[in-house]
């Protein structure tokens, strides 16, 4: 039985969460989800403290400007070849992107309280998605940009940072025409976080585990951890592994010296585990502390299952040495009428029915989900087909992903 070579367009895996706990003595993660200010246009100096905001919308995060909007055909007619249907001359289509007013730009504004207490912290923004082309400032200075609208992204705040004043975060969303080939949603429409730190701490998604011996049946947890730092100071890095009930069942400490960034590698070897399957889906988390003078100063929980794949030619797929049947949908990022933006029950009762038909894997089409859904598929028992891109260089759409592939 011969083992594929070539999977370089499809990965199935089993998405390795990244979750911050709120301690406030090491790392607070505020989620920002109320009194954001917004306006459907492209106001200028919108990002300006001065700039007023008084006939702009109160809205909460995540949000999705199109989906209240009038369906028009206008709004995303067009006339195109699609060799797909036989056709060898272009044709009139409409609703390809749901008739709704996507299109455009949306200005989001909210006053961030960041007291003076954390002078001496890093204070850093969580985006899960923006839908699209993000600008993102703090008090008039630009941070940063983002334009994919389907992945996750983040940016340092600390240096724009009025301590114990005023600080207005704003961010300028922008839908293109003629970018998207489905209804995409539109504006701040995943989750928001502030991240509080000390100086000393794990990056953004810092950690990496894999599992690589389980096929020999040696439960070697790999973990790399990422840790940004000030200075060449030395550190203590302790890992703790953590099994379904709560119990610390193995645990490493690694002391070294890091300037700036580095990462620490470390195997933890667990003697007795549970493999997470579509029917048991067990899961552990990895315990990052970071101690500096005997002082715990970064707290991280990484969470992940003991599993191992393989794809054949002659027998298909096989997870922890057994085939598994895919039975599989294709899903979009949106739930239907209630538009893109990020909703946890919903996705949980979309994936709840999809569990009693017998489904058991998806294929994101055709971008990265919300972290809420992986966690959702971590814990349920789904296998998941996380897709990157919907273009790559050649274009689907006059100003799709291609525009920005170089």
């Amino acid at each position: 039985m011969k083992t594929l070579a070539n999977l370089f367009f499809l990965l199935i895996l089993i998405s390795q969460t990244g979750c911050i706990r709120k301690d406030k003595s090491d790392r607070e993660t505020i989620l920002m989800d109320s009194n954001w200010q917004f306006i459907n246009e492209d106001i200028k100096r919108a990002e300006k403290p001065s700039t007023k905001t008084t006939d702009w919308e109160t809205v909460t995060v995540p949000h999705d400007w199109a989906i209240s909007g009038e369906f028009d055909e206008n709004n995303d007619s067009l006339t195109v070849l699609v060799w797909e249907d036989n056709e060898r001359v272009p044709s009139l289509r409409t609703g390809r992107t749901g008739g709704l007013p996507h299109v455009g730009v949306g200005w989001y504004r909210k006053n961030l309280d960041i007291p003076s207490a954390w002078k001496d912290k890093k204070v850093s923004i969580e985006f899960d998605g923006v839908m699209s082309n993000a600008k993102v400032y703090l008090n008039g200075n630009f941070v940063g940009e983002w334009p994919y609208g389907y992945a996750s992204f983040g940016f340092d705040l600390t240096e724009y940072v009025n301590f114990g004043g005023e600080n207005i975060l704003a961010v300028r969303a922008e839908n293109k025409h003629r970018s998207a080939r489905w209804y995409p949603g539109a504006g701040i429409y995943r989750n928001v976080r502030m991240i509080v730190t000390n100086p000393t701490h794990v990056k953004q998604w810092g950690t990496y585990i894999t599992t690589p011996n389980l096929a020999a049946g040696k439960g070697d947890v790999n973990i790399a951890t990422t840790i940004l730092n000030q200075g060449k100071e030395k550190i203590t890095l302790v890992t703790e592994i953590v099994d379904d009930s709560g119990n610390v069942i193995v645990s490493d400490s690694e002391e070294t010296e890091i300037d700036t960034e580095g990462t620490v590698k470390q195997i933890l070897t667990v003697s007795s585990y549970k493999l997470w399957s579509v029917e048991k889906p067990v899961l552990y988390k990895a315990i990052s502390k970071i101690m500096k003078d005997g002082q715990l100063v970064d707290t991280y929980e990484t969470t992940f299952g003991f599993r191992f794949i393989e794809f054949t030619n002659n027998n298909g797929f096989f997870l922890n040495g057994e085939r598994v049947q895919l039975n599989g949908v294709c899903l979009h990022h949106d739930l239907g009428p209630l538009g893109a933006a990020v909703n946890y029950s919903a996705l949980e009762y979309r994936m709840k029915m999809l569990q009693e038909m017998g489904c058991n894997s998806i294929r994101t089409s055709h971008n990265p989900p919300t972290p809420e859904m992986l966690q959702l598929a971590d814990e349920m028992g789904f296998l998941i087909i996380d897709e990157a891109f919907d273009e790559w260089k050649f274009a689907k759409c006059k100003n799709g992903y291609h525009v920005l592939w170089d």
